[in-house]
């Protein structure tokens, strides 16, 4: 249960849809044979933890044994940007394998889209 103070602002519908193309973006990345798919990984288990719990239960969790909390924020922080970075990388790959005769037309939607992922990778690593 969350207290008061701990409550999440942000929009469900754009994290979410990030969260699927990052995940695409993962399968994209581990299917290719880049290494990256590891950090990238755990960056997304990192946000969807944050997504669930929020994040100031989350650095209460991962700082539990020691005092860590400058370390899990940074953390936090890195895995939002990773979160945004690859769902833009998803979403824009996507996007450029659809069947479109003319690919200028998908560029305002793509730019209108960043800034709701960056919204919500903002809120998703924010209220620390």
């Amino acid at each position: 249960m969350r207290s008061k103070g701990n409550m999440i602002k942000y929009s469900r519908l754009p994290a979410w849809s990030a969260i699927f193309f990052s995940i695409y973006t993962l399968f994209l990345f581990y299917k290719e044979g880049v290494i990256l798919w590891i950090p990238l990984g755990v960056a997304l288990i990192i946000t969807l933890l944050s997504l669930i719990l929020g994040p100031k239960d989350l650095i209460n969790l991962l700082s539990q044994p020691i005092s860590l909390k400058p370390v899990t924020k940074i953390l936090i922080k890195f895995s939002a940007v990773l979160y945004f970075l690859s769902s833009m990388y998803g979403c824009i790959y996507f996007i450029i394998n659809l069947p479109l005769n003319d690919m200028s037309s998908s560029l305002l939607p793509i730019i209108i889209i960043g800034f709701f992922f960056a919204g919500s990778a903002i809120e998703v690593s924010q209220n620390m």
